[in-house]
């Protein structure tokens, strides 16, 4: 279980998967315990990977398992319950049901405050995901208030040598950037960057994405050259990390193709165009397998969206 959950955090999800689903198995047909804390660990595991790998069906599946096993045995009021209700919001916030993302950070945060109080990790952890679907809902001001707030508890209680704290950092720049206040972007970025180069997490898809984001608004100035070399290196660490096509590397993708073709340099647009197309429909057949009907359609949206973007500057 642990190790799944080590090669979680390094995105090796291959390798997280077959740990994951060893120990699930040997709870449920060697030790026969499916309320032991190492097997609801494992279905955590087992379900963050399966989102990350575009396998959403099955990701919900497992959690809503895990749910109903955790209130069963403990109840609802603690840390592990609250924990899997933000993991499902994670879920639905990646294929874009942005309303029951909402209902399951808020609910998230209910318990989190009753059980711990507002000054941990964990409840600043929902705080900025909070932040970053109302950055993806384009309701900026509310998005900068809880990406402060989370970085605010972490900094006043000393709990900054972790993802959450440069993860907030790097989606307030996203924030700032949307709204064009670029030079409070780069700050927050390059503060982000710092932090994973000071605890070596330089390997990682949170690394790379700051890289893009970087990238991306030194675009949005004109500023062509000094945005290649952060998308370039962005691209490099996410051909490293992954073997299958995520959506982390196709936004990487679309920004390198789009950069190149606001530069005049149309040949390698294309061919970064190109490959983004083929590695969309990889992306797209993969959910058409694993979601259900009514999810597919707002899969759909959000892919259709990037298609209608991808025509608009390829022409």
């Amino acid at each position: 279980v642990n190790l799944a959950k080590l090669y979680f955090n390094m995105a090796y999800y291959e390798k997280g998967e077959s740990y994951a689903v060893e120990a699930k198995n040997i709870f449920e047909n060697e030790i026969k315990n499916t309320s032991h804390p190492f097997y609801l660990n494992c279905l955590t595991a087992l379900s963050l990977i399966y989102g990350q790998t575009g396998n959403f069906e099955q990701s919900e599946k497992i959690n809503l398992q895990n749910l109903s096993i955790i209130e069963k045995s403990m109840g609802t009021n603690n840390e592990k319950y609250a924990g899997e209700v933000n993991n499902l919001g994670v879920l639905y916030e990646e294929f874009g049901n942005f309303q029951k993302a909402e209902i399951s950070y808020q609910k998230s945060l209910d318990i989190k405050e009753k059980v711990s109080g507002k000054n941990t990790e964990n409840y600043a952890s929902t705080l900025a995901n909070l932040g970053i679907l109302y950055g993806k809902t384009r309701e900026y001001g509310k998005a900068e208030k809880y990406l402060l707030e989370a970085i605010s508890i972490l900094e006043s209680t000393e709990q900054t040598d972790n993802r959450a704290y440069s993860g907030s950092l790097t989606n307030l720049g996203n924030v700032y950037r949307n709204i064009n206040q670029y030079e409070k972007a780069i700050e927050n970025y390059m503060k982000s960057l710092s932090h994973d180069e000071k605890f070596g997490q330089t390997d990682s898809p949170k690394y790379a994405m700051t890289l893009t984001n970087l990238g991306l608004a030194e675009v949005e100035q004109g500023n062509y050259d000094k945005a290649e070399p952060f998308y370039l290196k962005a691209k490099t660490i996410l051909n490293k990390i992954f073997k299958n096509v995520v959506p982390v590397y196709l936004i990487n993708l679309f920004d390198l193709a789009e950069m190149y073709s606001l530069k005049g340099d149309f040949a390698t647009a294309e061919k970064y165009f190109t490959e983004l197309s083929e590695s969309n429909q990889n992306l797209l057949s993969r959910a058409v397998q694993h979601l259900s009907e009514s999810e597919l359609q707002k899969y759909l949206v959000s892919f259709s969206n990037k298609q209608d973007a991808l025509f608009s500057l390829a022409h």
